[in-house]
């Protein structure tokens, strides 16, 4: 069998004995036609009717090592990248739809969240061919982060008490005192 390609004269192959034929090393998302003729000792036959095809890329694997940090407010995701992917969908609790989409890297902060809520997520990877299938599912849960140690303490005698004073610590909203280092 000779094999031809978009209408041309010169077949992209002859002498093929069998009934299948792979034509390899073409572009992605552009429209083949091909027609194939018998061929014997007498010569080449008419042409077949046409096929068309159009190859596209395979999905992209599914990413892998998805691990969750969380934060204050929010929560960092970083994940192994995934063959054929160009970018990534990230989507959070089981929803359908993601939160981001068209992420180009392997790391994404998700922000403005609520502290003491955990949140659950997954990615996947995305190409010209669709969305490929969901990483594992890795879980944080955000939180304020820990007050700095209170500063300036001095202690001030009076009759069987002692006051305290210090200076405010970021991030604290109460305070715990300690006596003789317990």
């Amino acid at each position: 069998y000779n094999v031809y390609r978009n209408g041309a004269a010169t077949p992209v192959a002859t002498g093929i004995a069998a009934t299948t034929y792979f034509d390899k090393n073409l572009t992605n998302g552009t429209k083949y036609t091909y027609t194939v003729a018998g061929v014997n000792t007498a010569g080449t036959g008419a042409k077949s009717n046409p096929a068309e095809a159009t190859p596209q890329s395979a999905l992209p694997d599914a990413p892998t090592g998805l691990s969750a940090k969380a934060g204050d407010k929010e929560v960092t995701l970083t994940w192994t990248a995934a063959a054929r992917a160009t970018t990534y969908n990230v989507f959070r609790d089981g929803n359908a739809t993601p939160v981001a989409t068209g992420v180009t890297g392997a790391t994404f902060g998700d922000k403005n969240l609520t502290n003491g809520t955990k949140y659950a997520y997954k990615v996947a990877g995305v190409n010209a061919a669709g969305t490929g299938p969901m990483s594992n599912e890795a879980t944080a849960t955000p939180a304020a982060p820990l007050p700095a140690a209170p500063t300036g303490l001095s202690a001030t005698a009076g009759d069987k008490q002692v006051s305290l004073a210090w200076t405010a610590a970021a991030n604290a909203t109460s305070y715990n005192v300690y006596r003789n280092g317990a």
